[in-house]
């Protein structure tokens, strides 16, 4: 090994050695492998987040169901419900969805429901909930 070597200088014509870091075409390769997985799991994510937004509705629309007896019993005062004023009872509903109830749900003023069931659908989905009599507890599948 040269004294210029050693020193940190190069000898003409000797090939220089290389620094740390990256070279613009690895820089670009990356970037573009990045972007290409973004583009992948982007709508995955999409979809997994607008399920969760409607698992959250659903949840809190039974929640509301199954509270009714006691704020009848609270209010001291009857209750008949119909779909329209579900629909409207719990904001943030899902695009599309309809509840339809064959007869109106009903709550006594001591807070016992009369019982019946209620269908939730949106598009081609549809779940059918049991609302127990007396009791007023929301049961999936008719």
């Amino acid at each position: 090994m040269s004294a210029l070597a050693f020193a940190g200088r190069h000898e003409e014509g000797a090939a220089r050695p290389r620094h740390g870091g990256f070279t613009l075409l690895e820089l670009l390769v990356v970037l573009a492998l990045m972007a290409l997985a973004a583009g992948i799991a982007a709508p995955r994510a999409v979809g997994w987040l607008d399920a969760a937004r409607e698992r959250g509705w659903r949840d809190d629309f039974r929640s509301y169901l199954e509270a009714l007896p006691v704020r009848t019993f609270l209010k001291g005062e009857a209750l008949t419900l119909e779909a329209k004023d579900l629909l409207q009872a719990v904001p943030g509903a899902p695009d599309e969805t309809e509840i339809y109830l064959p007869k109106p749900l009903g709550y006594d003023a001591l807070g016992v429901a009369s019982g019946g069931t209620l269908v939730l659908s949106r598009g081609k989905l549809k779940e059918t909930w049991r609302i127990e009599a007396i009791t007023g507890k929301v049961r999936e599948g008719g």
